[in-house]
């Protein structure tokens, strides 16, 4: 199986190109950080729940319900219940983007 590289995946995708996917709903917006009812669990109520935080510049998220947090690659491999690999993969085909794969011989070697 072809390695992916990560920060390269990482750099081409936003968080907000993400939150979009999964239908984020903005309840509060401070400059570059939003919140709203986290995409991760299913809420009754989206319009006044704010127990999830993004922020689009540093491509963070944090779910103040389950305490899950990390990059948007993270929170598309949480959103779908994936494994990196295969997120990674998916989260490329729907946003219609090349996977950014390593080059043969470019992958990190454990010494």
């Amino acid at each position: 199986m072809p390695g992916i590289d990560f920060r390269q995946l990482r750099a081409g995708v936003t968080m907000a190109e993400v939150l979009e996917l999964l239908g984020f709903a903005v309840v509060s917006r401070t400059d570059d950080q939003v919140r709203g009812a986290g995409p991760l669990h299913a809420s009754a109520d989206t319009g006044k729940h704010r127990s999830f935080s993004a922020h689009l510049g540093r491509h963070t998220f944090q779910c103040f319900k389950c305490g899950a947090s990390g990059n948007q690659l993270d929170l598309w491999s949480k959103a779908t219940r994936q494994p990196p690999y295969e997120a990674a993969l998916g989260l490329c085909a729907r946003l219609h983007k090349d996977t950014p794969w390593l080059m043969p011989g470019t992958e990190k070697r454990n010494p």
